[in-house]
């Protein structure tokens, strides 16, 4: 496992605040709110990313002729697979 990193950062008064109430009510850290915030930014961001990628294929006429011979191919072996 990689060793942690030190990082410095300014934040709003009223955000350091509300971490450190945060932070005090759950009984942990302003670390570990914050590491956790940021897993969550990074999963939405992953997320974001494929939906957008999905998007642009769905535009894509070459992707979209690939799906469509794919799916007719499928087809044909599901009625194969019935006779």
């Amino acid at each position: 496992m990689a060793r942690p990193v030190t990082i410095t950062t300014t934040l709003d008064p009223l955000m350091n605040k509300w971490l450190k109430e945060e932070a005090k009510r759950q009984k942990t850290t302003k670390r570990v709110i914050m590491e956790r915030a940021l897993k969550k930014y990074m999963l939405e961001d992953s997320r974001q990313k494929y939906i957008d990628s999905f998007k642009k294929a769905a535009r894509d006429p070459e992707m979209l002729w690939l799906a469509d011979a794919g799916l007719g191919d499928f087809l044909d072996m599901i009625n194969e697979q019935e006779k």
